[in-house]
């Protein structure tokens, strides 16, 4: 608490961005703070601000850009500073033009992408006599100020390692998809930024020792970062937005270490050197009013309290353009070494594919990204995925990509879209029974009309081998088969959008139209048969399905791309159906590789027994609660947003507690260590087998072996999951 002397003034602002930041926490916190009157907000998209407006009925929108609205006559009449919350590549030119209409300013981190525009920035702001503030919230936090004052009393000793893993799937609600153009950064210049800063703020400047990301042309969605202190500290920074992550923070001390944990904005850990004594420390009062909770909006409404103070002339809690020119510069650092270790890819003996615009619908999944991963190798640069959202973009976003927000049910938008293509490959379908055949039958024929009508050499749609069916008696079936989809809406629609593209390709003599059906599709960054069974062993979910002596029909995603390629460029292949498929073996050596332990240590069941398990459970409020409780992603979206923080009531704190520092692969609990019964509908007994005699003969061979491939992906889940 502080004295009525210091008791900072409301500000009037004039706030640019109306993206997820300002309606979930920049609102929320001046709403917390009382500070209500003379908000405006400006944005481009009116659908944005409609929503700020519906959740925010007391803050004014305008329809402007930032320019537009920094022009008007009057400024700081009106309003007392200016919030900069637009895409970080607009940062500079419109912090610039806040200062020059004689507005203090507050920008959400990053301040700007380059060191040198920092610096200039803060020249500016001096020359102006005005306060230029970064915002830097999670150096607010209670847990961090706790952390802070811990290293202060010495309660560990001298420190001499930190490490801090950070990240999970990408789950910001971004209506633009600003984060995923190269020129507004990756993870490092989203998440990094916040850990940079605040241990600077901690440790002092900090130096970089090496630098390693996965961007091939796009932007970063995981890093690795090595640093040290002046002294010689330690600091190992990873992130990730594409794997679930411990979201900790740990420093090592020779008396002791303290965690972290990026979930809780209330308490930090502590340990002493042998781990005999532990517990939680927390401040009495980190922010200027005790009454509030340690949330995410609070360090925001800290932050405006701050920022409110530095306009009286006390600077001390804010964060200068000075702090943030020394926190980009180790950013700008790391991208520039990134640079200069990317080399291009060396020649190899895959099937190629001349140059052009290429458009890839369903982009995002696990195939897509493969493709388009390949394409970047060939050094495509008119790369096109239209998506329905961007919560699935980082994998593929870390390639030379655009992301047009589309519906594929928009004729319109698809005429547009494969305007000057070269090459068209439709993977997208629809997901849910609802959606399935208009994504699945309907977008596919707006799309084979619209890519024949503009010229498209070539349309290649990815089908399945389930709309043969999985007769179980053994069956040898090739492209002659009678249709029999599995799956239910999912084969059904397949089957349907096979049987018309099929027969609309005897009609079409400008673009070749070629279908695909790949039976299981593994390798890394594989979900369903790769990551998912790897999963599930660890949860203690998994076991096999009559001791996994069903046949598993596989091939391998190098293998499937070769095939698209392949078959893309060849005329012979115009107006067939070709199974793709590197060959069959039971369940059990496909998947026994694949496990964290021997494949003797999993139970087995019946089918039958799976499908009786199924009927008589059911699933109960308290293991939706838990499950919510134990899911990392969703508990950390949960706890940074104050307008859900209600639902933490309902669950209970030991389970909140049991799982705070735990990885997301690990379970506790033994009420959810039964497996799942759906495992029968994806390792199950089924023993047909496919023939891809039409594909070999057309000339394609798989090249990586069963061996092989399963290796490669059992590094890759020990590499992102760990073993």
């Amino acid at each position: 608490m502080t004295d009525a002397s210091s008791k900072p003034m409301p500000l009037r602002l004039l706030i640019l961005g109306g993206g997820a930041v300002v309606s979930e926490f920049y609102l929320p916190a001046l709403d917390r703070l009382g500070w209500k009157e003379g908000i405006t907000v400006t944005d481009l998209s009116g659908n944005a601000l409609r929503q700020i407006q519906t959740s925010h009925p007391w803050v004014q929108t305008q329809v402007k850009g930032f320019a537009e609205a920094l022009a008007v006559p009057g400024l700081p009449e009106q309003y007392d500073a200016v919030v900069v919350s637009l895409p970080n590549s607009l940062h500079f030119s419109s912090v610039a033009a806040a200062l020059e209409a004689r507005l203090p300013v507050l920008c959400e981190k990053p301040l700007t992408l380059r060191q040198s525009e920092c610096e200039a920035l803060a020249t500016l702001a001096q020359n102006c006599g005005l306060v230029l503030a970064a915002g830097m919230v999670r150096r607010l936090s209670q847990a961090a100020q706790t952390l802070r004052e811990a290293l202060h009393q010495g309660l560990i000793g001298q420190v001499r390692e930190i490490t801090l893993d950070h990240g999970g799937p990408y789950a910001w609600t971004s209506a633009s998809g600003a984060f995923f153009r190269r020129e507004n950064g990756g993870i490092l210049a989203d998440l990094g930024v916040h850990h940079l800063d605040w241990l600077a703020s901690v440790l002092g400047p900090l130096q970089p020792v090496s630098y390693q990301d996965d961007a091939r042309g796009g932007v970063e969605a995981s890093c690795r970062y090595q640093l040290k202190t002046h002294e010689g500290i330690k600091v190992s920074l990873s992130l990730s937005h594409l794997y679930p992550r411990p979201n900790l923070t740990t420093f090592i001390g020779d008396k002791g270490r303290l965690t972290l944990g990026k979930d809780d904005f209330a308490t930090c850990r502590w340990s002493d050197g042998q781990c005999r004594l532990q517990g939680e420390l927390h401040l009495a009062a980190a922010f200027d009013e005790a009454s509030w909770p340690a949330d995410f909006v609070s360090c925001f409404a800290q932050q405006f309290v701050n920022f409110s103070r530095a306009i009286k002339g006390d600077a001390s809690g804010i964060v200068t353009a000075r702090e943030a020119a020394a926190t980009m510069g180790l950013v700008e650092h790391a991208y520039a070494a990134r640079e200069a270790a990317t080399q291009p890819a060396a020649g190899t003996d895959r099937p190629s594919l001349p140059r052009g615009k290429a458009v890839v619908t369903g982009g995002t999944g696990f195939i897509g990204t493969a493709l388009i991963a390949r394409l970047a190798e060939l050094a495509f640069d008119d790369l096109h995925v239209p998506v329905r959202g961007y919560q699935t973009c980082a994998s593929v976003a870390r390639f030379p990509v655009q992301l047009p927000h589309m519906d594929l049910n928009d004729r319109a938008a698809v005429r547009e879209l494969v305007k000057g293509a070269r090459w068209v490959f439709h993977l997208a379908l629809g997901t849910t029974a609802a959606d399935a055949r208009s994504v699945t039958v309907e977008a596919t024929k707006i799309l084979v009309e619209e890519a024949e009508a503009a010229g498209v050499e070539a349309v290649i749609v990815i089908s399945t081998t389930w709309v043969y069916g999985i007769a179980n008696d053994g069956a040898l079936l090739d492209e002659s088969s009678p249709y029999c989809p599995a799956g239910g809406h999912y084969g059904e629609t397949k089957a349907a959008m096979q049987q018309w593209c099929l027969e609309r390709a005897t009609r079409m003599n400008r673009t070749r139209l070629i279908l695909l059906n790949p039976s299981c599709v593994y390798g890394p960054e594989g979900k369903a048969y790769a990551r998912l069974p790897s999963e599930l062993a660890s949860d203690g979910r998994f076991a096999w399905v009559n001791e996994g002596r069903g046949t598993a029909n596989f091939i391998y995603i190098d293998n499937l791309i070769d095939a698209m390629l392949f078959t893309a460029t060849s005329p012979a292949a115009h107006g067939k159906a070709f199974i793709a498929s590197d060959g069959s073996c039971t369940w059990r050596e496909f998947l026994a590789p694949l496990l964290p332990s021997s494949p003797d240590t999993y139970p087995s069941y019946t089918a039958e027994a799976l499908e009786q398990m199924e009927k008589q459970g059911g699933i109960r409020l308290r293991d939706v609660l838990r499950s919510v409780a134990q899911h990392q992603p969703l508990r950390r979206w949960v706890r940074e947003r104050s307008a859900v923080q209600k639902l933490r009531a309902h669950l209970p704190r030991h389970w909140l507690a049991a799982t705070a520092s735990a990885p997301a692969t690990q379970r506790s609990d033994p009420a959810l260590t039964a497996p799942v019964p759906w495992l029968r509908s994806i390792f199950g007994p089924a023993s047909v087998r496919f023939s891809s005699e039409r594909l070999k003969k057309l000339g394609w061979l798989p090249r990586i072996s069963l061996t092989e491939g399963q290796a490669r992906t059992r590094r890759w889940i020990q590499e992102a999951f760990g073993p």
